[in-house]
């Protein structure tokens, strides 16, 4: 089996680029005219030689599909296999398509493990580095019900939602972040370049400047000559962060702080309890018992102080404990999450009732980060005020005082 690369262009005109397994090129030729394409070029590719370059490209980019390129895939996935088309010619159709040549190889990769014989859960089982472990389980659990298809919609969900929640956590961010960019910005250009201009006609009358005029012009000379060093301190800074935060026992700390600073804290338990319910949720919805899909959900947790309270909890229901009570002890879920699950568990409803205790946790975080960002504008606005008047007062009280002598 080897790979090809083609260009080829479809009835409308559009050109289209992909990848195709075949057999030989002949056999590659007709499986696109097959497919209504007109062939413009195709090249052989080596198979291990495409691998090693994969695995290069992958490691590189830390060996993981982007959260957005992973959920398309998974969309796309569940419409092909809801339309009642085999997993190999659903994953044909995929490599054809235009979602770029990363994921056109993965799509070629899992679909010559179908062809070798393995199950589709096998064959992601084999990228690891793509497929998280709760993902190749919920496949595995559709396949063994025979659910396949309506797992994946399940999983392109619960994607697409978890890709809302962090998206929704950095819009609350972004306006108040520029706001107060832009100001420090323009306080900065007022410092170097305005403030001096004007207040050097005020020195030649022998007038000693008031105080604060003469701190702006400090703060104003000192910008001005060491801002190049001030941006690669704060550049280094970053850098020496991250690479801080790789640190096990650091990151430990961090994390620790996080969940002791009174708003950040909220927030953080908020986000990490809704992806954890979703988490949980899907693979229950899966059809996997309850010990085995609390054991994947941990893997969802980013702060590992959260993450040890959600393995103690696991380790709770395999000594026989009752869901309900093992999560009790998880701070993460709010009361109403834990509510809703014990009402699940005594009703035998427990998949629904944690999707729901999800919803109602997303929902609360999402009001929280409107409420935060709402907050946080007026703030931006009174610090932006009280720059431009601290620059407006260092310029305009040399006048003043220059007013009084005069009167004098």
């Amino acid at each position: 089996m080897s790979a090809f690369h083609y260009t080829a262009y479809d009835g409308d005109g559009r050109r289209v680029k992909g990848v195709l397994t075949a057999d030989t090129e002949q056999r590659a030729r007709q499986e696109l005219r097959a497919a209504g394409l007109f062939l413009d070029r195709i090249v052989a590719t080596n198979p291990a030689e495409g691998r090693v370059k994969d695995a290069m490209r992958l490691a590189r980019r830390g060996g993981k599909l982007s959260p957005d390129a992973l959920a398309m895939l998974t969309r796309q996935l569940a419409v092909l296999l809801g339309a009642e088309l085999p997993v190999e010619e659903s994953l044909k159709l995929l490599m054809g398509a235009s979602t770029g040549a990363t994921l056109n190889r993965l799509a070629a990769e899992l679909r010559d493990g179908v062809r070798d014989g393995r199950l589709l859960s096998g064959a992601m089982a084999q990228r690891p580095a793509a497929f998280p472990e709760y993902y190749v389980a919920a496949i595995q659990a559709g396949e063994k019900s025979g659910r396949l298809a309506e797992v994946l919609e399940t999983l392109a969900d619960f994607l697409e939602t978890r890709q809302a929640v962090r998206e929704g956590a950095l819009t609350a961010l972004i306006y108040p972040a520029f706001v107060g960019a832009v100001s420090l910005l323009v306080a900065g250009v007022l410092l170097v370049n305005v403030a001096p201009e004007l207040t050097a006609l005020f020195e030649q009358t022998g007038q000693p400047l008031p105080r604060i005029t003469e701190i702006s012009l400090a703060l104003g000379g000192f910008i001005g000559r060491f801002w190049p060093g001030m941006i690669l301190g704060l550049v280094g800074f970053g850098l020496a962060l991250r690479g801080l935060m790789a640190v096990p026992r650091m990151r430990r700390a961090a994390d620790r702080l996080a969940l002791k600073l009174p708003l950040v804290a909220r927030l953080a338990r908020l986000r990490a309890g809704a992806i954890y319910l979703r988490t949980l949720a899907l693979i229950l919805n899966s059809g996997l018992p309850a010990s085995t899909a609390m054991g994947f959900a941990v893997g969802a947790l980013g702060n590992t102080t959260l993450r040890q309270e959600a393995e103690a909890a696991a380790l709770r229901i395999e000594e026989g404990r009752r869901i309900s009570t093992a999560l009790a002890q998880v701070t993460a879920l709010p009361p109403i999450a834990l509510q809703l699950i014990e009402t699940g568990e005594r009703t035998g409803r427990l998949p629904e009732m944690t999707e729901r205790a999800a919803g109602i946790t997303e929902r609360t975080l999402a009001t929280l980060q409107k409420r935060l960002s709402t907050l946080l504008e007026p703030l931006m606005m009174i610090l932006v005020g009280a720059l431009v008047l601290t620059i407006v007062l260092s310029v305009l009280l040399p006048i003043f005082d220059l007013q009084t002598s005069f009167v004098v």
